[in-house]
């Protein structure tokens, strides 16, 4: 155990929500001696008539993973579905698409949050599916205002001034939804995070207890979204199953739920083309220039729109 110059000893203390067993992983911090602590409620069917042996056993079951007590668990299965629209779908060039529900999901998923004032952390799988996730819900909560949310996303490939800024607008309410990757997973402690959602499925435990943490910290109250394609729900199941997490509760909706944002989602989409445009000559592109940018592309098609409505009064065709 190493001695300061004053003579008193040093101890290192490691904590973690999901730390390894591994001896390998282990060996790299140098411990030496190391004595292991687990901070858990003890099981909830030990009692007085119990030996030492039986005790122990159920202590030993005690989950070595495990979410805040304060924390409440949902996914939602999000299933592809036909759904007739008022006008012309971008994507099939017919009245009738076969699209995922998942986004039109978390977009009913932001806006209740939006009516309760939260703040919401939005986990997608790579850098490329969080700017592009970005991108879409800036332009959507532009086409449709009464949205009444902003996203912006924060990465590694940000300078740091940046990310320090896109912190600061969340902590103030400036902006209430953060797009990221698991590189904010662990060691981030906002403590106006209310929601997190899982775009993407966290694909081991130790992700999903990570992002998880992200909400209910320190005794507060929060909620983790899991949104999920209809093939991916046998391995989370069996992922929760074996953390032994029975918390998660379904998240129910019907398609009329959805079909409020649908059109607005489609303009979003067909505008996000243009949108993506900003950043296709590869150079970083500042969160102030893309938002004014992303205003100035919906603005002029905004005012196409009405021209559009003018005329076609005009010749009486509404």
């Amino acid at each position: 155990m190493p001695i300061d110059r004053t003579g008193v000893s040093c101890r290192k203390i490691v904590v973690s929500a999901t730390l390894t067993m591994n001896p390998r992983a282990l060996s790299a911090l140098k411990l030496r001696a190391p004595m292991n602590f687990v901070a858990s409620n003890l099981p909830a069917d030990i009692d007085g008539s119990d030996n030492e042996e039986e005790v122990e056993e159920k202590k030993q079951k005690t989950k070595r993973f495990a979410t805040p007590e304060t924390l409440e668990e949902h996914l939602a299965v999000c299933t592809s579905c036909s759904i007739r629209i008022n006008s012309l779908n971008p994507l099939t060039h017919s009245n009738t698409g076969t699209m995922n529900e998942r986004p039109l999901v978390l977009l009913r998923l932001l806006r209740y949050f939006a009516t309760r004032k939260e703040r919401t952390l939005i986990f997608a799988a790579s850098l490329d599916k969080a700017h592009r996730l970005t991108r879409l819900l800036q332009v959507f909560s532009r086409v449709e205002k009464s949205a009444a949310f902003d996203a912006l996303e924060i990465s590694r490939q940000m300078p740091q001034k940046e990310r320090t800024e896109t912190l600061r607008r969340f902590e103030t309410g400036a902006c209430s939804v953060i797009v990221c990757t698991d590189s904010m997973a662990r060691g981030v402690d906002l403590e106006s995070i209310t929601n997190v959602v899982n775009y993407d499925v966290p694909v081991y435990a130790k992700t999903y207890i990570h992002r998880a943490g992200r909400a209910a910290r320190a005794g507060r109250r929060g909620c983790c979204y899991t949104l999920l394609r209809s093939d991916q729900v046998r391995h989370f199941k069996n992922m929760l199953r074996r953390i032994d997490n029975s918390f998660v509760k379904t998240y129910k909706y019907t398609s009329d739920d959805l079909k409020v944002d649908l059109n607005a989602y489609i303009k979003s989409l067909d505008l996000l083309k243009q949108v993506i445009g900003i950043d296709s000559n590869g150079d970083y592109v500042s969160m102030d220039h893309a938002r004014s940018k992303i205003q100035s592309i919906v603005s002029e098609w905004m005012n196409k729109e009405k021209s559009k409505r003018e005329l076609r009064k005009k010749l009486g065709l509404e």
